[in-house]
């Protein structure tokens, strides 16, 4: 016997305590909307549990540690401009690896929570170790997800030295070369274009491209394939301003 091997979308919902009976109301209404239409033509992309579960947001002071800090990426961290969210919900929809469809019923599914479950309503995080940011080709492949609503989940109201590009940052300090990073990571925390560190990517940045123009390895190569050209200069435009 071997253990039994799924397939999975999961979100982490924050909303304030008081509304999580109208959020599960919300889904379970969507979650029985959409087993009807894809019924009526015969399809049936779910074949695994839903499982919910309800949580109290990372705080620091609960884990009795002098110092301790809520880790930057963590998906119940709290929205600093919405302290009245004070729980978050797990949702996870399972279904078995190769199900006819299934990508499609989740890319459906995720782009429903990004649409329903916002402003001062709810706000939507990614379960990591899930799948999430799905297209018809499966998980990890819708570039919106992945280059613009998840790094906005963590840099909302959040302070410049904890957020997001904080941990982009940390990640380029730590490990430079990338050696460790895999294609969806760059995807997901491409190389910062501020290479001077001043918080904020202007006309110094694009100096110091300019100087490391050309077929050698450089920390101006932002698409890291050996050489600084077009490609990373418009990768730095694309990040100007202050970060």
């Amino acid at each position: 016997p071997t253990t039994l091997r799924v397939a999975e979308c999961g979100f982490a919902l924050s909303c304030r305590r008081s509304d999580v009976q109208r959020a599960l109301s919300e889904f379970h209404q969507k979650y029985l909307a959409m087993q009807q239409a894809y019924r009526d033509r015969g399809e049936y992309p779910m074949n695994g549990p839903v499982e919910i579960r309800i949580s109290s947001l990372d705080k620091p002071e609960d884990c009795l540690v002098p110092g301790a800090q809520i880790p930057l990426l963590s998906a119940a961290r709290p929205w600093p401009g919405h302290p009245e969210w004070d729980c978050v919900i797990w949702f996870n929809i399972l279904s078995i690896p190769g199900t006819p469809i299934a990508t499609r019923y989740y890319s459906e599914l995720e782009e429903w929570f990004y649409g329903n479950y916002t402003g001062d309503y709810a706000g939507v995080r990614i379960e990591w170790s899930k799948g999430w940011a799905y297209t018809e080709a499966g998980a990890y492949t819708n570039d919106v997800t992945i280059q613009s609503r998840i790094p906005a989940s963590f840099m909302q109201g959040m302070p410049a030295d904890a957020n997001f590009r904080t941990a982009v940052d940390i990640l380029d300090r730590l490990d430079p070369a990338r050696i460790f990073s895999t294609r969806l990571l760059d995807r997901l925390m491409p190389r910062s274009a501020d290479l001077n560190g001043d918080g904020r990517v202007d006309g110094a940045d694009l100096a110091d491209q300019l100087v490391a123009w050309g077929p050698h390895p450089s920390r101006a190569d932002l698409n890291m394939d050996g050489k600084v050209d077009g490609d990373d200069l418009a990768r730095l435009l694309n990040q100007w301003g202050p970060l």
